[in-house]
């Protein structure tokens, strides 16, 4: 996985407004996704990568274990939960506040 660059933005036009669209990173395969309520998006690819909303990586999660789901959860859904070939995860941390 390589990080954000600002050279992998183009214009387009999406139902009549021009936008800027931004690559956050390149991976060559498909990845998982979420996003938290700060706009921050949460990539599991072999671990979990926290991305800002201007594409800048903020954090990196090791995980014993490659993700095969990941989705917020719990009272107050601040929970990560990820499942793998062979096991559950619940991940609280300041990597999800």
């Amino acid at each position: 996985m390589r990080d954000y660059h600002p050279d992998w933005c183009v214009e387009t036009v999406i139902r009549g407004d021009n936008v800027r669209v931004c690559c956050f990173c390149y991976v060559d395969k498909d990845i998982l996704t979420v996003t938290d309520d700060d706009g921050n998006i949460i990539i599991a690819d072999g671990d979990l990568y926290k991305y800002n909303p201007e594409g800048r990586l903020i954090e990196v999660i090791r995980m014993p274990e490659r993700p095969a789901c990941i989705v917020y959860g719990g009272r107050d859904g601040k929970s990560l939960y990820v499942t793998t070939r062979g096991s559950f995860y619940r991940v609280r941390h300041h990597f999800l506040l």
